[in-house]
């Protein structure tokens, strides 16, 4: 099917957007720093022997 040049433009430009921030968060998402919920559990203070 042919699409008008503005159309088919229209559509790319449309697709870059949406894709862009998919394509971009795999990358971001080393860099962002994990909230607390998302962090491992700090271990527990070794209890001293009795």
């Amino acid at each position: 099917m042919m699409l008008p040049p503005a159309l088919r433009r229209a559509a790319l430009l449309l697709g870059g957007l949406l894709t862009a921030p998919l394509l971009a968060l795999p990358l971001a998402l080393p860099l962002a720093p994990l909230p607390a919920w998302a962090q491992a559990p700090a271990a527990p203070p070794a209890s001293p022997v009795p």
